[in-house]
């Protein structure tokens, strides 16, 4: 995809960012945990990074520069962010980079979806993507992943799943459990990320949510989540615990000024609510509270 770079003399020039920018090399991710633990925001983080890195991304939820407005993603700008800006007067930095919106597309996972891009089925639009990053919401509900219906592909395109790497394909699949995923394409992860919500206030008013990577598996080919307790010296009593296999874990702090860039309802498609929520509200002065409160 064509970027705009803003060389030393302010001349813009359109780029194939594939020129100087090689995609990831493909590795398959999974993103697992309970409802409500931040999954959806975590891949909506890492999707914004990559975009950041001149990525080319694809996810089944839509971004937004601001959902409020409704205003759909519209590329990364290095010129509008502060610190990039300040380097450039201190003459640290003289080429910005443009991204442009291109470099983001929104797919579903349904058939008719992929029969209105002109493939036989989700599988097979999956096939042809190279040199990019995939995201899959809900990763269980697709065909690819379903622990059921992987076991109908033909041999061909479950190689062609399975084998990323070869294709410069990252993919990363969100699901409530590994186990939701078909253990041909489990045992073939990399990366597993649990994410476990910490507290949904604190100080700051925000939730925090713990991401621990997991790379090791046990015999079911799920990330080996082994627990080891850690005991007072004096007392032996268990202070606190750790994942004994974990290769990392870090503390993320929830911002609403990201959960203002992704549709967490986008499986709703726009439908309206099918009911109303009635509500009687009174407003009551302090002299009809008083005969109020010894009423029956």
């Amino acid at each position: 995809m064509p970027s705009t770079i803003l060389d030393n003399f302010g001349i813009k020039r359109e780029v194939d960012a594939l020129d100087f920018i090689p995609p990831d090399e493909g590795s398959l991710k999974q993103i697992y945990g309970r409802i409500g633990n931040y999954k959806t925001y975590f891949a909506t983080l890492k999707a914004f990074e990559l975009l950041g890195r001149g990525q080319v991304v694809k996810t089944n939820w839509r971004l937004f520069d601001d959902k409020e407005k409704n205003l759909s993603y519209s590329g990364y700008d290095e010129r509008n962010y502060f610190l990039k800006k300040l380097l450039c007067v201190l003459g640290w930095k003289r080429k910005f980079s443009v991204y442009p919106k291109e470099n983001w597309e929104l797919f579903s996972i349904l058939p008719e979806w992929s029969l209105k891009k002109g493939f036989k089925s989700f599988s097979d639009w999956f096939a042809h993507q190279t040199d990019c990053t995939i995201m899959i919401d809900e990763g269980h509900m697709a065909e690819i992943f379903d622990s059921y219906m992987m076991t109908k592909l033909p041999i061909g395109e479950r190689i062609k799943i399975t084998s990323s790497r070869h294709f410069d394909r990252s993919v990363w699949v969100i699901s409530q459990r590994p186990s939701a995923i078909h253990i041909n394409y489990r045992a073939n992860v990399n990366q597993f990320y649990k994410c476990e919500v910490i507290s949904q206030s604190n100080f700051f008013l925000q939730p925090e949510f713990l991401v621990t990577e997991f790379q090791d598996t046990n015999e079911s080919d799920k990330p080996d989540e082994t627990r080891e307790e850690i005991r007072d010296k004096d007392t032996g009593e268990i202070t606190e615990w750790k994942y004994k296999l974990a290769v990392s874990s870090e503390k993320y702090r929830a911002s609403l000024n990201l959960f203002n860039k992704y549709d967490s309802k986008y499986l709703r498609e726009g439908m309206k609510s099918s009911q109303k929520a009635n509500i009687l509200e009174f407003e009551i002065g302090q002299k009809e509270a008083l005969k109020n409160l010894f009423k029956k």
